[in-house]
């Protein structure tokens, strides 16, 4: 049973409408009733003919919001010969009305001047009925446009429209429903997420189904791969060749946070930079972001996500992104480098999936940008700093490919050496080496190249 209020059960015994209780609760709207009307005549050509015809068309639209019966009702009726209905039955229907002053109800009219320009083909035109609980109803009537509307109309259809979007249409006619294919084993997860900076998703693979939309997850961003907070916004699952974002330039979830400040700002670069050495696939995954091209064919034994040398970090980029990569520690030669402090051998599987993908040799820290030293199969860049020398080495022939043989080729940058891999590339295995001296003479100068040539 509803209860009354102060003024309502002093308005019945007195039997006056106009009386109000010190109760703050004054008359309410019990009921809108809104008519729309859409005329349209269009004129066009008879088919084979020089005479113009009149089409008519009119659609008519109602719609309902009482109380009473908690409902909102939608009709819509078109002279094309089709009706469409749609009801809400919700106690949120009251407090939608609670919400309107009787006193100026939807708010005042500002009313369109004197010189708008009418069209007699094409009208709009609205009729709104409000029924209160003791004073007399109140029409409002005009044509359907900004200025001859309530001023607050808006609000009040806005908050109607998010009623019937929130409980919409169930989940029988939604695609993502009928649409969605049971998981299987083989299945990725793929979470989407936006970030509040730019509003944007992008796509990562996680393996904790008990990720939900609507958590924060710890993610690696852009390319530097910065350890970054992301709601995670959509969850799908799909067969490896039915991803919506390729695999192999797909990074992994980090771990899931209770609250978008559960994280600690010094765990930033760890597991960045320490070593992959027994550590499983999935905390490679995790933290040294290794492609799954990667992860099906290296061997992990004498790995790390980078190395560290007097000139700057050596890393290895697949796709742009940092990978953990197999490498050893090679002993100077007594013949060609025998003077040099450093080198490391290092050999990347990358397995072909029939797509492009770069490989990427850099250097990090600041310095002057490196020189080119190309060799017979040797690409080579090497870096002066600080009365020292350091290059880096890779077996191809960027540019000459097919005189040598290769299927793949390559590129310098400022600070690396890129191997360019194409859908035909069969070649699988790429080697680099990396040598450095750290008093450089004229004497000694070439030996770092003779070091960075991965085929001696």
């Amino acid at each position: 049973m509803m209860s009354l209020s102060s003024s309502d059960r002093n308005r019945d015994t007195l039997g006056m409408d106009e009386f109000f209780a010190f109760d703050g609760d004054p008359d309410r709207v019990e009921r809108v009733t809104v008519d729309y009307h859409h005329a349209c005549r269009t004129r066009a050509k008879a088919p084979n003919s020089d005479d113009v015809v009149h089409r008519d068309w009119s659609l008519t639209e109602r719609l309902v919001v009482d109380r009473a019966s908690r409902t909102a009702e939608y009709l819509q009726d078109s002279s094309a010969g089709f009706t469409f209905s749609q009801k809400l039955q919700s106690g949120d229907v009251a407090e939608l009305l609670d919400a309107l002053e009787p006193d100026v109800i939807f708010g005042e009219i500002e009313g369109n001047p004197e010189d708008v320009v009418d069209d007699p083909l094409d009208t709009r035109g609205y009729t709104i009925t409000v029924d209160f609980r003791h004073r007399p109803q109140r029409i409002l009537r005009g044509s359907y446009d900004k200025k001859a509307l309530p001023g607050s109309w808006g609000e009040f259809v806005s908050e109607l429209s998010f009623l019937f979007e929130i409980h919409g249409m169930g989940e029988l006619l939604d695609p993502a429903v009928y649409g969605r294919a049971r998981r299987r084993t083989s299945d990725l997860m793929y979470c989407a997420v936006e970030f509040e900076e730019d509003g944007r998703r992008y796509y990562y693979i996680s393996d904790d189904e008990e990720i939900a939309v609507g958590d924060f997850v710890l993610v690696p961003a852009g390319k530097e791969n910065r350890r970054s907070v992301a709601k995670v916004v959509e969850i799908g699952f799909y067969p490896e060749d039915q991803v919506p974002f390729p695999v192999e330039r797909t990074k992994y979830i980090l771990e899931k946070l209770s609250e978008p400040e559960d994280w600690d700002e010094e765990r930033l670069d760890e597991g960045t930079k320490r070593s992959c050495h027994s550590r499983s696939r999935r905390e490679l995954a995790s933290d040294a972001l290794i492609p799954r091209a990667l992860l099906e064919s290296v061997d992990y034994e004498n790995s790390a996500i980078e190395l560290d040398t007097p000139f700057g970090k050596i890393r290895v980029k697949l796709d742009g992104k940092p990978i953990c990569f197999p490498y050893e520690v090679h002993e100077p030669s007594e013949g060609p480098f025998p003077d040099v402090d450093g080198t490391y051998r290092i050999g990347v599987e990358v397995q072909q999936d029939g797509k492009y993908h770069s490989l990427k040799l850099e250097l990090s820290g600041e310095g002057a940008p490196g020189e080119l030293e190309p060799g017979e199969m040797l690409e080579a860049l090497s870096f002066y700093r600080n009365g020292g020398k350091i290059t880096l080495g890779c077996y191809a022939a960027f540019g000459e490919m097919e005189e040598y043989g290769l299927d793949f080729d390559g590129q310098w940058d400022d600070n690396g050496i890129e191997v360019l891999i194409f859908p035909s590339t069969r070649t699988h295995t790429y080697r680099f080496g990396v040598c450095w001296i750290n008093t450089c003479t004229e004497e000694t100068d070439v030996q770092t190249w003779f070091g960075a040539d991965p085929s001696i």
